[in-house]
């Protein structure tokens, strides 16, 4: 899950039209034999208000049903209320999650920080990132790992030279 409708962005990646990066290997899954498919959150197909926005996450374990593993930055309520249900289990991508641990009040530091913990596994894109999450968390340093993020070679390949650049 995305924290955002990637419907768009799946289409045009199929068409060839943009890269897959942004996707994280979602759409290669099938080749190793798993079973991945995107899925857009009931409350928030249509409308995004901010009590839709946080109430998401906490009905997602039910829409999901059976699912094995959802990867996903949802990290506010979503693992809590996964693990209340016990499934799927989380894998939390952290896009900005140290920014947000940075700015928010004492209180909604705390239940962030327990969301994380009760996750699987907490993804970085960098080891720095990770290092300053665990801190900011009081996560445990085996708890979170850092996988750097791909680029989709085979959309971004020379394709000759561009009109009007000089050789030189």
């Amino acid at each position: 899950m995305y924290p955002n409708a990637r419907r768009d962005l799946i289409d045009a990646v199929a068409r060839g039209e943009a890269p897959d990066s942004t996707l994280l290997g979602q759409n290669h899954m099938a080749e190793l034999g798993l079973d991945a498919r995107v899925h857009d959150p009931w409350l928030t197909r249509r409308s995004t208000s901010r009590l839709r926005w946080n109430l998401r996450e906490l009905l997602l374990p039910l829409e999901l049903g059976d699912v094995d593993v959802a990867i996903t930055p949802l990290g506010s309520h979503f693992p809590l209320a996964a693990r209340a249900r016990r499934r799927p289990r989380v894998v939390v991508v952290n896009y900005g999650l140290n920014l947000i641990l940075r700015r928010v009040s004492t209180t909604r530091r705390r239940l962030l920080a327990t969301a994380l913990r009760s996750a699987a596994r907490v993804v970085c894109l960098g080891e720095s990132q990770r290092l300053e999450l665990i801190e900011l968390a009081d996560l445990e340093p085996e708890h979170v790992v850092t996988v750097c993020l791909g680029v989709d070679a085979s959309f971004f390949t020379p394709r000759g030279t561009p009109p009007g650049s000089r050789h030189g």
